[in-house]
């Protein structure tokens, strides 16, 4: 049986396109080329071409077959239905101790979890643009899936594992971060209810959003020893 020669080339959006060689009539495959090459300048101001400038971040997108793809998509998504986001390479962050784990510090979660990120995202946005979080805060961990999260001690009950929920570090020290976990505290009071807002605050200064049901706890993960 003859085979019609096939080479195929992988761009940045993840475009194929296929060529027919005249002298061969087996089938072959091109080498993908490095994604650092196929960067166009229309495509350095999209959320995954802005995050490149994360090498360790870049190296990850290029490690996983089809990870350009799914990130873009992702972006899209997230764009489509809350606006402008945070850093594609904060959006993707996994455990903090992922290296204990012998895993990635990025993960993606599964598309069927998307939309659980969406209200998260827009009361992390609302926070930020009332002045309750300050403009230093920084996401470092969102999605980890159910042994991730086992291995680094989450909660059985984690939201990170539905894609719910954001890891906040403030960057803040001192008078700063006490008037910014009062703010916190106040708006959690008076419109918690109203964005279902889960939140945590922990030892070392950083919080926990999100929006799976009104409650608050503290470092021992009770009512008790939250701030609020």
């Amino acid at each position: 049986m003859r085979f019609k020669a096939v080479c195929l080339g992988l761009g940045l959006v993840g475009v194929l396109s296929a060529c027919q060689s005249p002298n061969s009539d087996s089938t072959f495959i091109r080498p993908l080329p490095e994604l650092s090459t196929e960067v166009k300048a229309s495509e350095r101001s999209s959320p995954l071409g802005q995050a490149f400038a994360d090498s360790a971040f870049k190296r990850w997108v290029q490690s996983g077959f089809n990870r350009t793809r799914e990130l873009d998509q992702y972006a899209n998504y997230l764009e489509r239905s809350t606006g402008t986001i945070p850093p594609l390479n904060q959006l993707t962050l996994s455990a903090r101790s992922y290296a204990k784990c012998g895993r990635d510090a990025y993960m993606l979660a599964p598309s069927s979890l998307w939309p659980q990120m969406v209200p998260t995202l827009n009361l992390y946005k609302l926070l930020l643009a009332q002045g309750v979080l300050p403009a230093s805060s920084e996401i470092v961990s969102v999605y980890r899936d159910p042994a991730l999260n086992r291995c680094a001690g989450g909660a059985g009950g984690s939201k990170h594992m539905d894609n719910n929920a954001l890891d906040i570090e403030l960057n803040q020290d001192g008078y700063e971060h006490a008037v910014t976990m009062n703010k916190l505290c106040e708006f959690w009071k008076a419109n918690g209810s109203r964005y279902g807002f889960g939140l945590g605050i922990y030892r070392g200064g950083s919080i926990h959003i999100d929006t799976s049901g009104y409650r608050h706890w503290g470092s021992t993960y009770s009512s008790s020893s939250s701030t609020c």
